[in-house]
């Protein structure tokens, strides 16, 4: 039989080589009835995966295959056809197992009559991982055609056919070139979330669901990690260790090493990062957590730290300038021609140099420490702030990685842009593992932001200069406005080397058949202004007259005429049109926040603005918001942001 769709990946480097079985094609279900049954194994990610896919084929030809334990499958009929999920006994007969897979490593194939698709699931230093749950994601967008463009009923394309077979020669084996591929979820922010929603007048209880809606969307996206690299913030330092070592907490501005309640919580306090005892301190504590995981005596993969077996966090605690150590041995770290850098405190802020070269030597410090016992576990830290600039003279130890947070916004500021691909090269010339930990997912006010070249360019470059990860924060469920870059994002996280546009032909095809042209018209665009923007947009001062620049008469009338011929198109196709409404959605709120922002600038500019006029837009605003029932743009966030920047959207009027 012919393949139908070949995307697979038969042999990559440092995947283990199976032997090819004998094919022939496998047919699932024939005119609408099951010819297969599923035989799934027993990890968390076999049991969900043999559901998503069950799901699945039902939803494309109205059968349900059945799903079996390996026990139950024994006394199943033996010319019975078998969908082998997850590593079992049935698997094994084909000689088919993970074991000589990767972490979250994954195959699928046919053989025989029956459909082979496992993965690891588990790892020594990680319980829970999806292999399994990828190679079915894999088969079902790859070889079956399903996609799901964003997280719900409408980003969801499933074919139809009565008919679903398997190409006899399918044999996709893949892994993953990033060991971490996450970003943060703004809906699965706990009691904050929770408060927003119920401020703004949303029922929580959906919004936990569109939280779950999104939690499986990026499973099938193939987003997870076998190595967490996030460098967390240690919060509990100054209490666990300043009553006996004092000495060990940044010492201020007026000498004292004491926290200042009037700055807030300790969990802010900063470290004397020139002690040695403290750098022994943070290795042993460290090697603690290690040892829980890990013998010392257990056999240490080969390869390291090139092929890591687990991560530590050292981070510094939040708060990107504030509170650092002037003692004078922190201060003989920092070289004399470090760029300039202001630092806060709690008696204002005071001229002084980059960080960096301090905390990479510390961090240094206890990489080698952890290294003398475990040499395949890398240490965690952040670049961030006044350490987010590229050290001067200090280059990393092989075992450290730099979660680079960078400049907020890149991609809607080109001066921030330039700095990013700066100050990446910079680290990269320190000889630092990185990870990509950039807050500008915040970015966009949730309107319309599209800049998924600009970012597949960087990204590519990246990757091939070694990226280890990205944890990217936040994620901000805008999907209309933002969906695409999502889409992009997550795509080259798991292959980097996928071309752009042909995600984005494939996306508008498989989302809006006839409408294709249009709605691609619409995303350059959008793409297009989302560029217009960022040439103007150097400070928070021009942000107001870069969105209006881009978003405001003539240019919201072309965006509408694109999706107006898309929706001509699709006439009668019900669910394309539901995507073509998603997506004018987001438009009719940017142009509707971009028309209050106007106002508000007119106003400030002097023109006879009255406050009618308008609380008049503000309340026409939030009535839209308040209307909508999808994740075209975040509800709750986009009237939270409305209260957060008054000089944008004027006074507040709203809860």
């Amino acid at each position: 039989m012919k393949s139908i769709l070949f995307l697979g990946l038969a042999v990559l480097a440092g995947v283990a080589a199976f032997p090819a079985p004998v094919c022939s094609a496998v047919t699932l279900v024939q005119d609408g009835q099951p010819t297969a049954i599923i035989v799934r194994g027993s990890t968390e990610s076999a049991k969900c995966a043999s559901e998503e896919f069950r799901d699945t084929v039902k939803s494309m030809s109205g059968a349900e295959l059945p799903i079996l334990t390996d026990n139950a499958f024994d006394a199943a009929p033996s010319d019975q056809s078998v969908v082998c999920i997850g590593d079992s006994r049935a698997a094994a007969r084909f000689g088919l197992d993970s074991q000589k897979l990767r972490a979250e490593a994954f195959l699928a194939r046919v053989a025989g009559k029956n459909l082979v698709m496992l993965g690891r699931d588990s790892s020594a230093s990680h319980p829970y991982l999806y292999g399994t749950f990828f190679a079915v994601a894999t088969v079902e967008q790859d070889v079956l055609g399903c996609r799901w463009l964003w997280p719900g009923e409408s980003g969801t394309v499933i074919p139809r056919s009565k008919t679903i077979s398997i190409p006899d020669d399918l044999n996709i084996q893949q892994q993953p070139r990033l060991v971490q591929r996450s970003w943060r979820n703004s809906l699965d922010n706990g009691a904050f979330m929770a408060e927003i929603a119920t401020k703004a007048g949303f029922n929580p209880k959906a919004y936990s669901k569109m939280c779950l809606d999104e939690e499986l969307w990026a499973r099938r996206q193939k987003m997870g990690e076998s190595v967490a690299l996030a460098s967390g913030h240690n919060e509990t330092f100054y209490s666990d260790v300043h009553a006996t070592h004092p000495e060990w907490v940044a010492m201020q501005p007026n000498g004292s090493r004491e926290w200042d309640s009037r700055d807030g919580n300790s969990d802010g306090a900063k470290m004397c990062v020139s002690n040695t005892a403290l750098a022994d301190y943070i290795a042993n504590r460290a090697l603690t957590a290690i040892r829980k995981k890990r013998p010392v005596d257990a056999q240490t993969p080969r390869g390291a730290p090139n092929h890591p077996w687990d991560a530590v966090s050292i981070g510094e605690n939040d708060g990107a300038y504030h509170w650092f150590c002037l003692c004078d041995e922190c201060k003989k770290l920092d070289p004399p021609d470090a760029p300039p850098i202001k630092l806060s405190y709690g008696s204002g802020a005071i001229e002084y140099r980059s960080l960096s070269d301090r905390y990479l030597e510390f961090d240094n410090r206890v990489a080698a420490r952890v290294a003398k016992e475990y040499p395949d576990v890398l240490v965690v830290a952040f670049a961030y702030g006044a350490t987010n600039l590229p050290p001067v003279r200090v280059k990393a130890h092989p075992n450290v990685v730099i979660q680079y947070v960078g400049p907020d916004g890149p991609y809607e500021n080109d001066e921030a842009c330039e700095r990013l691909l700066k100050e990446v090269n910079g680290w990269r010339r320190a000889q630092a593992k990185l990870s990509w930990r950039s807050n500008w997912l915040r970015g966009g006010l949730d309107m319309i932001t599209l800049y998924p070249h600009k970012y597949a360019d960087d990204f590519k470059r990246f990757a091939a200069a070694g990226l280890l990860g990205v944890d990217f924060d936040t994620m901000m469920n805008d999907w209309g406005s933002f969906g695409l870059n999502y889409y992009v994002m997550v795509k080259l996280m798991w292959d980097p080397n996928l071309d752009v546009d042909a995600l984005i032909d494939d996306y508008c095809k498989s989302g809006f058949g006839p409408a294709a042209a249009p709605i691609r018209a619409f995303f350059d665009f959008a793409e297009k202004q989302t560029s217009k923007r960022a040439r103007q947009a150097r400070s928070h001062e021009t942000m107001l007259p870069a969105w209006i620049g881009a978003w405001s008469g003539d240019s919201v009338k072309q965006a509408e005429d694109r999706l107006n011929e898309a929706r001509q198109l699709a006439a009668g196709d019900a669910a394309i049109a539901a995507r073509i409404d998603f997506l004018g959605e987001a438009l009719e709120f940017t142009k509707l926040r971009v028309s209050l922002m106007a106002a508000v600038a007119d106003r400030a500019a002097g023109k006879p603005i009255s406050d009618q006029q308008i609380a008049g837009l503000q309340e026409k605003l939030v009535s839209f918001i308040r209307a909508r029932d999808t994740m075209a743009i975040n509800r709750p966030y986009a009237l939270y942001d409305q209260a957060r920047f008054p000089d944008f959207f004027g006074p507040v009027r709203h809860p």
